[in-house]
């Protein structure tokens, strides 16, 4: 309906529900020429932002191996979304989305994806634990999401390590030499205090880059991070990883099909 009457439309992740679903939704908006942006934030949180901004100046040589471990938020997040409940994998159609489109933020665009998720809910069916090992070119990396904890992610590369540790602190090892960065903390806004308990530091203000940089395309008519183009991608990998675990192999991603 936006499409027909040349609305421009912020859509919430997941896309859609099926891959096939998200490609129509892509082209009827690209066909009526109106702007189409996914409203994934993750990228856009401070500590992630630094992380890249470490792997984009190389210090750790040609990367071999990643990992990337989170803790979801378990049944809080259900308590406070009930709609999750619906999902038939909740770990990989919410979290996924946001771990997954991270992973490519941080490493381009993998080959292949071997997944498996359990459900250990009985009162909620839906799945909740997940590991992936996803394959790139030249390096490896694996997924594991879980409930407990924070995000925490490691890079090998041949002339060192990063490591994202769960309190936020950045350790970088190359050739001998240590270093610790830390984060710093954002002040809260006045509004957000009603949610405060339930979000980390970084995560409105991230909210609110993401917004910003939608405000800016609608300016400048250029494409922000997360327009759809960009969000395809995430989708394949979703559903790919979907298709992993129901027929237990490794699924090829097909990036660079025609849109």
């Amino acid at each position: 309906m936006a499409a027909k009457y040349r609305i421009p439309v912020i859509c919430q992740k997941p896309m859609s529900e099926t891959f096939k679903s998200c490609l129509r939704m892509y082209k009827a908006c690209k066909d009526a020429g109106i702007p189409f942006f996914i409203h994934e934030n993750y990228r856009y949180r401070s500590k992630y932002q630094q992380f890249k901004s470490l792997l984009k100046e190389n210090i750790v040589g040609k990367i071999r191996r990643a990992e990337i471990f989170v803790g979801s938020a378990g049944r809080i997040a259900f308590s406070r979304q009930p709609y999750l409940k619906k999902f038939t994998s909740y770990i990989l159609e919410d979290s996924g989305t946001h771990i997954f489109d991270l992973m490519r933020y941080f490493f381009g665009e993998p080959q292949s994806i071997y997944t498996n998720t359990i459900q250990t809910y009985h009162d909620i069916p839906t799945e909740n634990y997940m590991a992936s090992l996803i394959k790139y070119k030249d390096m490896i990396c694996s997924v594991l999401v879980g409930e407990k904890g924070a995000t925490a992610i490691f890079v090998d590369g041949e002339d060192g390590t990063l490591e994202l540790k769960l309190d936020g602190r950045i350790f970088i090892e190359t050739k001998g030499k240590s270093e610790i960065r830390k984060i710093p903390k954002f002040s809260r806004y006045k509004w957000d205090r009603h949610i405060r308990d339930y979000y980390p530091d970084d995560l409105i203000p991230a909210i609110i880059e993401c917004n910003r940089s939608f405000k800016e395309s609608f300016i400048t008519g250029e494409s922000p991070p997360t327009d759809a183009a960009d969000n395809l991608k995430t989708m394949e990998i979703i559903f790919a990883a979907r298709e992993s675990v129901e027929k237990n192999i490794a699924v090829e991603l097909k990036f660079g099909r025609k849109l």
